[in-house]
This record gives structure tokens, C-alpha cells and sequence, in this order.
């Protein structure tokens, strides 16, 4: 049950044991389990742990679907402006201002940056 409590419990006074909750028809008993060695009892922790973030992402991957989607693409039309300033041998120069359309993005693979030569 997602409501009540872990079914699988680290005992409080040992790393190498653990507590199982097993419920049937409302009924429950508890059962107990321990590993010889400490490594062992360590992989059992981790693969647990590993669970809960398994299921914790997919109840946020759930919640994200209910999230209505943005937009954030440029519409036709629209111009950026970039103007870069350089410093070398301790002079800053400005380089272009150059504009940059939707239709040059997409040919620069959206990325908006070219290559500098040297």
C-alpha cells in the first residue's frame, strides 16, 4: 500500500537487518531478515533506494503531463541582435551586432553561434 506504512523497514540497532510488513485481507505480520554479510545487506539498501526513486520520478513525470506546454520557439519574423565584446592584451573591442533571423538559427542548428576564426 502506497497509504500505510513501508513495507520494507531498515532495523534501528543493525545495518545488516531488515523488517518485511506483509498484508493480506487486512491482515499483517512482520518478518524479519538479516544478511551474514554487510555487503550484501549494503546492495539490498541501495536496490531499495533505487526503487523509491524510480517511483518518485514517475509520479513527478505524471504530474509534469498535467503541466500545459509552452511555446518558446521564435515566431517568423523575429530578429535577435548580438553584440560581442572581446578582450585581448587587456583592450576590449565590440565585434558586429550582427542580426540573426529565425531562418539563420535553423540553418546554425538553432544554436545561434558560428565558429570564430582565429
Amino acid at each position: 500500500k502506497s497509504t500505510g506504512p513501508k513495507a520494507i523497514q531498515k532495523v534501528i540497532d543493525s545495518s545488516r537487518y531488515f523488517v518485511l510488513r506483509i498484508e493480506n485481507n487486512g491482515r499483517h505480520a512482520y518478518i524479519g531478515i538479516g544478511f551474514q554479510e554487510r555487503s550484501d545487506s549494503f546492495d539490498f539498501s541501495a536496490a531499495l533506494l533505487d526503487h523509491e526513486k524510480n517511483l518518485s520520478r514517475k509520479k513527478v513525470e505524471k504530474e509534469m503531463e498535467k503541466v500545459p506546454k509552452k511555446d518558446y520557439s521564435m515566431k517568423d519574423g523575429t530578429k535577435i541582435k548580438v553584440n560581442v565584446s572581446i578582450k585581448t592584451k587587456g583592450k576590449t573591442r565590440e565585434i558586429g551586432g550582427s542580426s540573426l533571423t529565425n531562418s539563420k538559427l535553423t540553418k546554425l542548428g538553432h544554436t545561434g553561434t558560428k565558429k570564430r576564426r582565429r
